[in-house]
């Protein structure tokens, strides 16, 4: 699936400025460096080939089904230090036996102190690794239920590796052994040298793991639900009781493109909750093409081979960009996605707002027409501008959803709730005198 940096942004799926919460933190329990590198992969690349969605929600699914099998996985501190240990930059002896490098390895420790410390403690970091390995291989055997196709292709890699002659014997060893000072020597050249590569396809795989039962965590933690993904010819998207994971008590909300519909044009006033709304939206749809939960109650979708938001668009001075012609390129880039992409998903918020009343009504009919032509693509439109319903034609393929809000005691009241139909309401006149801004702007006398 294709989502560019700045749909990331708007999302707020990664931190790019520094500050701010973002989801990707939100959501990671990632215990190692590696595990939290895969993670960062998956959300970066949601994917929009539907067996791999399904074989990860499969997988998740029996990590959550199973919580007591993956504790058994490497901890946090062995797979920090097996990392140290594989990835350190200390040299091994060059010597082919004990008793020579008893000598190469004395005098390496008096020249490299980080390789004295491999000597020392490098053997039992092993030792321990594959011990925990093995007690996570133990553990998954004695599962009475078809492991899910993901799961076996990890297991076979483990066990293949445990399985060889030259890794199985070092199981039996005792991590808190004593070891001769040039065994040491020669295993740490062993290890470092000839085994490297087949620890670093198992660390990895342990990564993944990692990443998977992160995942599994949050769905859990935050009452994440699986979306149900449909191979359906007509584009679907069908959410119940939506949420922005940020939002602590957040209102819900339920939504479906409807019929031959493929747009939602989206009205309401000012702090109404569109926005918010649509940011979930595009969360719930960015989850589900990572194999992760939504927060919903339920979803029901197709996949997506592209999402496309403009939420928060910014003038470009060195490109000598105002802030209209950025929200200009913003759209043509939609376009062009819609003529590249079979089902796209967009969220435009406010289109124009960089320019008059009257070009910015002009030039969201134009696009809004245009748009309806693209019948596989879902777009949702939010827009200040709810006179533009008046215009397009009963049959056009138009959705009008809406949030209210009502004025109490000279002060805005907004109840989150969607709901179909126009929003005409303005409110932006009451806002600005609450914060007494007409009052600190009154001439002096």
């Amino acid at each position: 699936m294709q989502i560019d940096r700045q749909s990331l942004n708007d999302l707020e799926i990664f931190k790019d400025k520094g500050y701010g919460q973002n989801l990707f933190e939100f959501l990671d329990n990632t215990q190692t460096n590696g595990g939290k590198d895969f993670l960062k992969k998956i959300f970066r690349n949601p994917s929009s080939n539907i067996k791999t969605i399904r074989k990860r929600q499969q997988l998740i699914k029996f990590i959550i089904k199973h919580p007591d099998i993956f504790e058994q996985i490497p901890s946090r501190t062995i797979m920090n230090r097996v990392e140290v240990f594989f990835y350190s930059k200390a040299p091994v002896s060059s010597q082919t036996n004990a008793f020579a490098g008893w000598f190469h390895g004395l005098f390496l420790m008096a020249v490299h102190k980080e390789y004295g410390q491999n000597v020392k403690y490098g053997l039992r970091i092993i030792i321990q690794f594959l011990n925990s390995v093995k007690a996570f291989m133990d553990s998954c055997s004695s599962v009475d239920e078809d492991l899910p196709e993901m799961m076996d292709q990890i297991l076979d890699d483990l066990s293949g590796f445990l399985e060889q002659k030259r890794i199985s014997r070092y199981t039996t060893f005792n991590p808190n052994g004593y070891y001769p000072f040039g065994q040491s020597v020669m295993l740490d050249k062993y290890f470092r040298e000839e085994e490297k590569k087949s620890f670093t396809k198992i660390i990895e795989r342990i990564h993944e793991l990692d990443a998977y039962l992160s995942m599994a965590k949050s769905i859990k933690e935050f009452g994440l639900v699986f979306p149900e993904f449909t191979e359906s010819q007509t584009p679907v998207i069908e959410l119940k009781n939506v949420v922005h994971p940020f939002i602590r008590n957040a209102i819900p909300n339920s939504i479906s493109f409807s019929g031959n519909s493929n747009i939602i044009f989206l009205t309401g006033p000012n702090m109404g909750g569109k926005t918010t709304f649509m940011k979930s939206m595009g969360i719930a749809v960015y989850l589900a093409h990572t194999g992760m939960g939504v927060p919903a109650s339920s979803m029901k979708l197709s996949i997506s081979d592209c999402i496309f938001t403009s939420l928060n668009t910014n003038d470009n001075v060195s490109l000598g960009y105002s802030y209209f012609y950025s929200e200009v390129l913003r759209v043509k880039r939609a376009a062009q996605l819609i003529n590249e992409h079979k089902n796209c998903f967009i969220l435009l918020d406010e289109l124009f707002k960089g320019t008059n009343i009257k070009d910015a009504f002009d030039g969201n009919q134009l696009v809004i027409e245009g748009l309806a032509n693209w019948p596989e693509h879902r777009i949702i439109l939010s827009s200040h501008l709810a006179e533009l319903s008046r215009n397009f034609e009963e049959d056009a393929p138009i959705q009008y959803f809406c949030f209210h809000s009502s004025v109490k005691d000279s002060k805005p009241v907004f109840d989150y709730k969607l709901s179909e139909g126009i929003s005409e309401e303005k409110i932006g006149r009451v806002i600005i005198e609450n914060e007494q801004i007409p009052d600190l702007l009154k001439c002096r006398k």
